[in-house]
């Protein structure tokens, strides 16, 4: 778990209010806080004050709440809506996002920078962050549904695009819960608004219904309003309650799920008299990854069965953590591969999904089951639940080759790879690289590199996907590259997966001059095609090269080039230049003072969309003007001029460009603009001052080893960068990942493996991290973090260069972990001491290599070797496998009465393949079975027929066996042996500790107030076993499970308290009233002599 999770709301006003206090010192967010603090409370505690400095030292003015390692962030904005194109929609401000456009709002932008500074500042204090989101909107927008001028189907699109862009820019894995919208109690002319937040909630839930990763987190409408909008005041800790209890239930942390939320039907009580249906576990049909139709119809109720004789129907289906109730006609249920299409008459078939990325995964020759619980009713209360299982049998997917583009300088040597974009859905298959080709001529790929002679350089590409690119500086066209100039060419290349499956691609290698000299070059570079291009949080130089292209910057300083054709080019955060280029452009400065730059008097009318009082237009490259010459001159001069159109001004440059009437050509629409509002001072002429040029810097690659001496690694980032003008440079950000960092005199930031500290005079050193399971992973193996720094000159230039870190991988120690066993005094216990041991090291080979019990030490060398304990023997083998055999002469275990135990105990080394050892130790406690031995029982002190009987215990230990027929068996006081043999029987031990066997059937059983044994052996049925406690022993034979993990990974969750488990034999153990804890606490034993 993170050290500190981050919960950030947003939304509106309903979002908002959580961080109001309404008459006491808790508001709903300090509530979540305090509440998820102590679900996952840790060893590892950062306090709320700790927490609450490093939040406002981000500057921000949003309210906060924080407990320890919580911290919980208001970027909500009453009266907000998702939907900026609806008629009647509020300010730019006020906006989440624009349907038509797909594009960010204001809103959406601002949240995005608050999330970033709050995990950047985090992630310095070296903590790792978990965030989680939190969606509360839509009251807004519920209105303007209602008027007809927005609709649900808008509104679902844009909140779920708005939801992913902000995850996508800040953290894509972070969950979202929707805190539902509130009812709403409009009067008077405002009541045709009624009935909008309906169709509001309906559309959240639908969302949530849709996405693994967004849950309705918490229900308002069943809580008071305080006006006609909004909840109650004291409600909204309420709500704070309600998210923290269902986000602890979704991440594990409870079994217990509280407060009222969308969930499955509560267990059917039985009417009297009523017995339960048996429902049996289905093996559905099989089909094809790649099938295209339907599978074969079954009926899951073939093998159910009602002693009632009463009709069953199937109520509910679950997967994949949901639970569906089965509707008239088939009712489509969602498995991990496809859908199960299933009605009350138990008919279903499957439809395998082939576009679903799992589905895909399945590699030829493999398979996978599509598993799905079920629910049967007798319509009387009675019901059961069982699984139908579908396989799935994997084909192979063909890779697919993605097209690269890299930029290389003059003068140096340019490295890559073709594949690492590359994608091959199956799970575990590798690509390679087997041909390549330049001008049509076509060489076989080598894992040592096939070389090439392109038109401007030499191209060397290995089978593994990397290459090497050198610009041939003989060539006159390549040597007399200058300024923005560039040349390029395409290398083709195709791809294999392990079955031999092919697919096709580019790498499109652009060549600019090295030489520096104020030229930006490109950080992203688009193709001769339309091309999408999204800048990232830093400062980004994008180029589209040809083509009609889409341009975005993000944060930052940035620039946009659209290049040839019509070019839509938007800025957003950040002092931005935009230069439009050939073709009709359509440019948006977005906030900031950004500056739209023109080059040429014939490349087109362009349009721009927010031209303010605080941007600039630079005309310096359209007119030669001497030194001393002023904007303010040039403009009074008549060199260029703005005129009104209408709404929009026009700007336009003198043809010839000297002063004079001489003719004007236009060169830009500045949409809603007046003329006489921009002001000379806004344009940019060469008679200002020369441009800056930009530092040149030269990436470092340095090595580290993963631990022990030499695992730092120091330098200067600056030492080999250069500035054309003599400039002093200095590292103004440092990029880990897709976060950004301003750089002061010092500080430390945790890397994706390890921590950087780093200072803007270019001081660094680098530290792997010790808690890294990658680094500890590495096995005399390495691995490469690249870390990306920018370089300024202090005068706007800069420039972004890697500084990649490779880690050389050393032995680690492996780490052995303690085990317990219980077990009875007449079973054997089996199971491996390595089980939950591990070895850091990918790789490494571990085995048990001493075992000791006092002052005895017996090396380990060879299968089943013995030590005696306190009690029994101890056999143990290299691999971890151990059994221990409780000793039937000892005396101790034999005085032991059923409610007593003995712990016997030993301790192991555990050494990995170098030598490095571990030690950790088995304790077993034995528990005693009273007078009567379990496996062999005894005589029957009540016998039962073949026919159906109910057989009741006396005062004492009775041992009852039912023999044939469905009995119903009941033990009394004192410690029973309640057997049922042949027939479906229901058993119920009551007082003492009791051990219910239940034989060959289905049977039902029961313990009661004390610690009891289940017993199973391998002809067992479809068991049901009510109520399972966490002192209670399921007692197995060894071919139905080997250990306690092994019976726990067949366990599938119906409900909180519910669960079903699949034994090897095909039949299963239902436990009611039983949680996922009670289980994983209870005894298990194996043992081979089970009763009959």
């Amino acid at each position: 778990m993170a050290d500190v999770q981050f919960y950030v709301f947003l939304g509106q006003s309903n979002a908002d209010n959580m961080f109001n206090q309404y008459g006491d010192s808790d508001s709903g967010a300090s509530v979540l806080a305090e509440a998820m603090s102590d679900y996952s409370a840790s060893d590892s505690t950062v306090n709320s004050s700790t927490l609450k400095t490093l939040v406002q030292n981000t500057g921000t003015t949003s309210k906060f709440a924080t407990a320890d390692n919580v911290v919980v962030q208001d970027l909500a904005k009453g009266a907000s809506g998702v939907d900026g194109n609806a008629q009647g929609a509020p300010s730019a401000d006020f906006l989440w996002w624009y349907p038509d456009t797909n594009s960010p709002g204001n809103l959406a932008l601002d949240a995005i920078q608050g999330m970033n500074a709050t995990i950047a500042a985090l992630k310095a204090a070296g903590h790792t962050v978990e965030v989680v989101v939190v969606w509360a909107q839509g009251e807004a927008d519920a209105k303007r549904i209602q008027d007809g001028t927005s609709d649900a189907a808008t509104y679902k699109e844009a909140t779920l695009e708005v939801l992913d862009y902000i995850r996508a820019h800040t953290d894509p894995s972070a969950p979202v819960y929707i805190q539902e919208v509130a009812t709403t109690a409009y009067t008077g002319s405002d009541a045709r608004w009624n009935g909008g937040q309906d169709i509001v909630r309906e559309a959240q839930r639908e969302i949530a219904a849709s996405r693994d990763d967004i849950f309705i987190g918490a229900l308002t409408e069943d809580l008071p309003l305080k006006d006609q909008v909004h909840i109650d005041n004291e409600s909204y800790e309420i709500v704070g309650q309600r998210l923290a209890d269902y986000i602890a239930y979704t991440k594990g942390l409870t079994d217990i799920l509280v407060g009222p939320r969308p969930s499955p039907d509560p267990d059917e009580v039985p009417e009297p008299g009523d017995t339960a249906p048996v429902a049996i576990s289905d093996l559905g049909p099989t089909v094809s990854e790649n099938d295209t139709g339907i599978s074969p119809t079954q009926n899951v109720l073939t093998n159910d069965s009602d002693i009632d004789g009463d009709t069953l129907t199937v109520t509910q289906v679950a997967a994949l953590s949901k639970v569906t109730t089965i509707q008239a006609g088939k009712t489509a249920v969602e498995g991990l591969y496809g859908t199960l299409h299933i009605d009350a008459n138990g008919e279903y078939y499957y439809k395998v999904d082939a576009t679903r990325a799992a589905t895909n995964s399945i590699a030829g020759g493999q398979s996978a089951m599509d598993t799905f619980a079920y629910r049967v009713s007798d319509g009387h209360g009675g019901s059961a639940v069982a699984t139908v299982s579908i396989k799935v049998d994997g084909v192979n997917d063909a890779p697919t080759a993605i097209a690269d583009n890299a930029i290389a300088k003059v003068g140096t040597l340019t490295t890559g790879s073709v594949t690492s974009n590359d994608i091959d859905p199956d799970a575990g298959s590798s690509i390679s690289v087997i041909s390549a080709s330049f001008n049509g001529a076509t060489k076989a790929v080598t894992t040592s590199g096939t070389s090439f002679t392109g038109s401007f350089g030499t191209f060397l590409l290995k089978s593994d996907g990397t290459w090497i690119y050198q610009p041939d500086t003989s060539n006159p066209q390549v040597s007399d590259l200058t300024g923005a100039a560039f040349l390029t060419e395409t290398f083709a290349y195709t791809i294999t997966d392990n079955f031999g499956a092919q697919s096709q691609s580019t790498l499109n290698i652009t060549l600019r001059d090295g030489s520096g000299g104020g030229v930006l070059v490109p950080t992203i570079l688009g193709t001769a095609n339309a091309d999408t291009l999204r800048g990232t949080i830093g400062v980004d130089v994008i180029d589209g090269a040809g083509g009609n292209d889409t341009i975005k910057g993000l944060d930052g300083a940035d620039t946009l080039v659209g290049g040839a054709g019509n070019d839509y080019l938007e800025g957003n955060e950040g002092n931005d230049r935009l230069i439009g280029g050939q073709g009709v452009d359509t440019l948006k400065g977005g906030a900031g003072a950004d500056t739209f730059v023109f080059s040429a008097l014939d490349d087109g009318i362009d349009i721009i969309q927010d031209f303010r009082t605080d941007d600039f237009i630079d005309l310096a490259a359209l007119f030669g003007f001497s030194g001393g010459t002023t904007a303010a001159s040039a403009f009074a001069g008549g060199f260029f001029k703005v005129t009104q159109s209408g709404a929009d001004a026009l700007l336009q440059a003198d043809v010839d460009g000297a002063d004079g009437p001489s003719g004007f050509v236009t060169l830009a629409t500045l949409l809603a603009t007046m003329a006489t509002n921009v002001k000379a001072t806004q344009f940019i002429v060469s008679g200002q001052a020369m441009p800056n040029g930009g530092p040149t810097a030269i990436g470092e690659a340095v090595s580290v080893s993963e631990n022990g001496p030499g695992n730092t690694v120091s330098g200067n980032l600056l030492t080999n960068d250069t500035d054309p003008d003599s400039d002093t440079l200095t590292v103004s950000h440092v990029t880990i990942g897709s976060t950004t960092f301003a750089v002061g005199a010092q500080q430390t930031l945790q890397t994706a493996h390890g921590t950087l500290t780093i200072a803007a005079n270019g001081n660094y050193t680098y530290a792997p991290s010790t808690s890294d399971p990658v680094v500890n992973a590495l096995y005399f193996d390495s691995l490469t973090e690249t870390l990306k720094y920018t370089v300024s000159d202090g005068r706007g230039g800069t420039a972004l260069t890697p500084l990649v870190v490779t880690i050389e991988g050393s032995n680690d120690a492996p780490v052995a972990v303690n085990d317990t066993a219980q077990l009875l005094a007449t079973a054997n216990s089996m199971g491996n001491l390595l089980e939950n041991d591990k070895d850091p090291d990918a790789g490494d080979f571990i085995a048990i290599a001493r075992i000791t019990k006092g002052s005895v030490h017996v090396s380990v060398t060879s299968s089943d070797t013995t030590i005696t304990g306190d009690h029994g023997v101890l056999h143990v083998s290299p691999d971890g496998t151990y059994s221990y055999i409780p000793d039937p002469n000892d005396q101790a275990l034999k005085n032991l009465t059923s409610s007593q135990t003995l712990t016997d105990s030993f301790s192991y080394i555990l050494r990995d393949e170098t030598g490095l050892e571990s030690t950790a130790y088995l304790v077993l406690t034995i528990k005693g079975v009273g007078s009567t031995p379990v496996p062999l029982y005894g005589t029957p002190t009540i016998s039962g027929s073949d026919n159906a009987e109910t057989l009741f215990g006396l005062a004492g230990n009775d041992i009852i066996d039912g023999k044939g027929g469905n009995d119903i068996i009941k033990g009394k006081l004192g410690n029973d042996i309640l057997v049922g043999n042949l027939g479906n029987d229901t058993m119920e031990g009551n007082e003492g500790s009791d051990v219910l066997y239940g034989g060959a059937g289905d049977d039902r059983v029961k313990g009661g107030a004390d610690a009891d044994s289940f017993w199973f052996g391998t002809v067992h049925g479809s068991d049901t076993v009510d109520q399972l406690r966490a002192d209670d022993t399921l007692v197995f034979s060894s071919d139905l499970f080997a250990s306690k993990a092994d019976l726990l990974a067949r366990v599938t969750v119906i409900a909180a308290n519910e669960l079903m488990l699949t034994t090897i034999n095909g039949q299963s153990i239902h436990f009611l009233d039983t949680t996922l804890s009670d289980l994983q606490r209870s005894g298990f034993a194996i043992n081979e002599g089970l009763l009959g």
